[in-house]
């Protein structure tokens, strides 16, 4: 419940923070990595489970327990992706980060039905299919970081011509990189170690 309780903080935290554009405030970009509102969750969550075994042991219970194809349908949610399409298309989000993020991942939330019903019909013969389904899944969003950065003002940034990725850090939206990305890449994890521990 304490988990809970400081995750849904950091929601609203985040949700203030992309309201009053500190996310996008220049002064704030080029001392303060947005890789930062990622880790915040991870930390959190990370932490939590590191220092206290019980809760360990009852996330690790709560994923082996849900049936395997509730862990893979729920990244149906990416089909969400869709708006990130839709903002490159209006010329707000550039084409170097849509191309290899934007468009995967509305590819990920598009499967991620089918996927979950092979897993329920026929787990043994899908395990191969979905380690490697849930391996590209979360490494989309490494390249998402990696590209995000290269394309905000700050130290770091690589693409000067064209859009940069502002709009992924107003409001609303600033809470997909902050908190659901970070949910996305720990569902892809819990179902690759379900699938790794069956096997073993």
């Amino acid at each position: 419940m304490i988990l809970l309780a400081v995750l849904c903080a950091w929601i609203v935290a985040s949700s203030a923070l992309a309201i009053s554009g500190f996310y996008l405030d220049e002064r704030a970009l080029r001392v303060l990595p947005l890789l930062c509102g990622f880790l915040v969750p991870v930390s959190i969550v990370a932490a939590s489970l590191w220092f206290d075994p019980v809760l360990q042991s009852g996330v690790l219970g709560i994923v082996e327990s849900l049936p395997l194809s509730w862990l893979v349908g729920v990244q149906a949610i990416r089909i969400t992706a869709i708006g990130t399409i839709i903002k490159y298309l209006d010329g707000d989000l550039p084409g170097h980060f849509i191309l290899p993020v934007g468009v995967p991942d509305f590819v990920v939330g598009l499967t991620a039905l089918p996927m979950a019903w092979w897993a329920s019909r026929d787990p043994a013969k899908a395990r191969s299919s979905l380690m490697a389904w849930n391996a590209i899944g979360a490494s989309i969003f490494l390249a998402a970081g990696i590209l995000m950065h290269v394309s905000m003002p700050g130290p770091v940034q690589f693409f000067t011509s064209g859009p940069t990725t502002k709009a992924l850090f107003e409001f609303p939206l600033a809470l997909v990189p902050t908190f659901l990305v970070p949910c996305f890449v720990g569902l892809h994890l819990a179902c690759l170690w379900r699938l790794i521990a069956r096997a073993a």
